[in-house]
């Protein structure tokens, strides 16, 4: 169990570096959580995106560039191989927001 913790902090943290570095215009990507699956062999990273109506573009470009970051993770990583890694938009952290403005505006 700590083994996946480590590694889903580990990817999150550098596949974070990553798109800052590799920053796109579209918008503000920000990767808010990791899940690990079938013994380290699969990861699925949660995004969210700024602007909101830019989340479709900002999702698209994230999954283009995911062969990148696997080759920036193996660099980075002190692990011998990188999970298969892919990219959906967080929809809890949208609830959570959503939520957030309503008790706001009542």
């Amino acid at each position: 169990m700590f083994r996946n913790e480590k590694l889903k902090n580990q990817i999150m943290q550098f596949s974070a570096v990553f798109f800052e570095e590799n920053a796109s215009n579209i918008s503000l990507i920000t990767i808010t959580n990791c899940e690990i699956f079938e013994k380290q062999k699969k990861a699925i990273l949660y995004i969210t995106a700024l602007p909101e109506n830019k989340e479709i573009e900002a999702l698209a470009y994230v999954r283009r560039r995911l062969g990148e970051l696997q080759e920036f993770l193996q660099k980075k990583m002190r692990i011998r191989s990188i999970p298969f890694l892919e990219a959906q938009i967080d929809q809890g952290e949208k609830a959570q927001r959503r939520i957030e403005e309503l008790l706001r505006s009542s």
